[in-house]
This record gives C-alpha cells, structure tokens and sequence, in this order.
C-alpha cells in the first residue's frame, strides 16, 4: 500500500466513523508536556506508522509524513 493511499484511509475513516463532533489529537512520538495537545474524552490518533519518506532528487525535494521521527529523518539515505 502506497504511503498515500494509506493517508487517505486514516481522513476517511475520521471524517465517516468518528464525526465532526469528536476532537480528534494526532501523535507522533508524544512529547506533550502535560497532555496539553489531547482533548479531554477525544480520540487520539496514533502517527508514528504514517512514517513514509522520500527524496526526489531531481528537484532536491525530501517528503515525509507526521510519523517520521527526526532521528528517521537524519538517517534517511
């Protein structure tokens, strides 16, 4: 499954199963101090398999997704 398709999935299935009326918290690595970033009684999506990168040489361009953690991001090629 392409990087893409799999972000599609995850906005679909927020915007069909879990409503507008839900506060939705995307996280990475967690690095909130005191949980400020998380709605009380909100979902909380997990980003770190959303971690997909890539690196067009040609225009000197690198991509990565919310998931990707800097240590992934130094290393990467």
């Amino acid at each position: 499954v392409s990087s893409r398709s799999r972000d599609t999935r995850w906005v679909s299935y927020v915007r069909s199963d879990v409503g507008s009326s839900e506060r939705v918290s995307i996280a990475g690595s967690r690095h909130s101090m005191g949980g400020h970033s998380i709605a009380p009684s909100g979902i909380v999506v997990n980003m770190l398999p959303f971690n997909a990168m890539e690196l067009d040489e040609q225009r000197n361009l690198w991509h990565g997704q919310a998931g990707a953690r800097v240590r992934e991001v130094i290393t990467y090629r």
